[in-house]
Parts: C-alpha cells; sequence; structure tokens
C-alpha cells in the first residue's frame, strides 16, 4: 500500500504539472502521469480483489442488501476515472487528468470505507 500511495501521489503531482507547465516539462510530466496512474490502477484492481480474501467482514457485508446496492458506486468510478485519465493523456488534454487522478483518489479511498464499515443496519449489543 506504501509503494501505491508514493505512485498515487507521483500521479497527482505530474497531473497538476500539465496543469501549470508547457514544452519539454509538460511532456515528462505526462509521461510520468500515464505511467504512475497504470500503477496505481494496478494496484486498486489487486487490493480490489485481494481485500474479501483477506477481511472476511467484506464477504458478510459487502455483498448483500443493502450495501450492494451502492458499494459497486465506488469500484466503477475508479474504472471510470483511470479511463478517463488514460483518454485525456493520450489527447493531450490539461484539466481532465487531474480530474481522472482526483477521482482515482477518492475512489481508493471510499472503496474500502464502504465495504468494511460495520453492518448495516447497525447490530443493537
Amino acid at each position: 500500500m506504501g509503494i501505491a500511495l508514493i505512485r498515487g501521489y507521483i500521479m497527482l503531482g505530474s497531473s497538476y504539472l500539465i496543469l501549470k507547465t508547457a514544452g519539454p516539462v509538460q511532456e515528462k510530466a505526462r509521461r510520468q502521469a500515464f505511467g504512475s496512474g497504470m500503477a496505481v490502477l494496478g494496484f486498486m484492481a489487486g487490493v480490489t480483489v485481494w481485500t474479501p480474501f483477506h477481511y472476511p467482514l467484506v464477504w458478510t457485508n459487502g455483498f448483500r442488501a443493502p450495501r450492494i446496492y451502492f458499494g459497486w458506486i465506488f469500484p466503477l468510478m475508479g474504472l471510470g476515472s483511470g479511463y478517463l485519465l488514460g483518454k485525456s493523456l493520450k489527447a493531450r488534454r490539461e484539466k481532465a487528468p487531474l480530474l481522472g487522478s482526483i477521482g482515482l483518489f477518492l475512489s481508493g479511498y471510499f472503496g474500502p470505507a464502504t465495504s468494511m464499515d460495520p453492518p448495516m443496519p447497525f447490530p443493537r449489543p
């Protein structure tokens, strides 16, 4: 997770540099944003697959009603943000890569939080 976070910050910083620079610095930032963005997507996919096996609470709570109705929003948001990041970098856009990077960070934060939260509805002691 630490390596993924470092790659995520590289992705976020490079996306910001694309917006604020031009010329060779911007080109290097595009390459860095693409490479680190693909690494972040790979780490996120691995964690998404690994988490239900390591934390049984995700299996018991994440895949039944009512949580299953909204729990898939964040993985889909991550896929959409990754697509936006890759597509906008190839199209040489300047603002969209930053939005894609921010979307990846938000989905990576809120996705595990919703799947490992206490059961819904909250049990009474």
